[in-house]
């Protein structure tokens, strides 16, 4: 999975968080968001990041992959079938 990810100015950087399966929903969610590091002044520049994030499973691939990301402009989630 990739995608482009805005994650505000120049005090946040993105944070991935491990995958996790559901075997019993046979689903894989992958969490990307944002961490302030605590600066007080920051450019007034937006950043947006780019990832790719590649998961292997013995067997079959899960049937639905969910990528959840809490970035500068809320939450968004997208939602694909195998």
């Amino acid at each position: 999975m990739s995608g482009v990810f805005p994650i505000g100015n120049s005090c946040y950087t993105s944070q991935i968080e491990e995958p996790e399966y559901d075997a019993d929903t046979d689903e894989l969610t992958v969490r990307i968001g944002r961490e302030h590091d605590g600066r007080d002044t920051c450019e007034d520049v937006f950043n947006t990041t780019s990832y790719r994030i590649v998961v292997e499973f013995e067997g079959s691939p899960p049937g639905t992959v969910v990528a959840i990301e809490n970035g500068a402009y809320g939450r968004e989630e997208t939602r694909k079938e195998l």
